[in-house]
């Protein structure tokens, strides 16, 4: 046990006014780390003049294990739509069809991205629960994943769209 612990557990009993003296003795000498508490993205678009809007729970809100997931358009195809220019629509529907994944949880689709069907390279996997703004114009942007030609990365597209058939969610397949 090294001096500090000793010194701590030999403390215990004393009232906050005696340990904030003895807090003033080992001035620095206390072991500590700091940890930024803001979302830690891999790709962090702050570093790129955003300001982030909103994020929200990740793929834990579904628990632990494995999910299979199916991609699923937000275009209503009853009303033969083939894009909408509201990405707040799309974003509505993506918390309606169960697809209202953000930018961590496409970082752990990238970590296993061999396991995305290669038919899907031509799409773009839309995150819309992370809105990052841009800090110079305002405007509202979300992450998407994408094929670059060698691998799957993450990057933004503006909110206002359009957002067409190419687009689509991640939905959990219900068992």
């Amino acid at each position: 046990m090294g001096k500090i612990d000793l010194i701590n557990h030999k403390l215990k009993g004393y009232s906050e006014a005696e340990l904030a003296e003895v807090d003033k003795l080992l001035d620095g000498r206390r072991p500590t780390f700091t940890i930024d508490l803001d979302p830690i993205f891999d790709r962090d678009f702050r570093k790129e003049g955003y300001d982030l809007e909103e994020d929200g729970e990740s793929f834990s809100s579904l628990g632990s294990g494995s999910f299979t997931f199916d991609f699923k358009s937000f275009l209503d195809m009853s009303k033969n739509e083939t894009s909408i220019d509201d990405g707040d629509e799309m974003r509505k529907r993506a918390v309606i069809m169960g697809g209202n994944f953000g930018q961590r949880d496409g970082q752990v689709v990238l970590k296993q991205a061999d396991k995305i069907p290669e038919k899907y390279r031509q799409n773009y996997i839309v995150l819309p629960r992370t809105v990052w703004v841009l800090r110079e114009s305002r405007e509202r942007y979300v992450p998407f994943l994408y094929w670059d030609g060698s691998h799957w990365i993450v990057d933004l597209d503006r909110l206002s769209g359009p957002w067409d058939a190419g687009d689509l969610f991640l939905v959990p397949r219900k068992a």
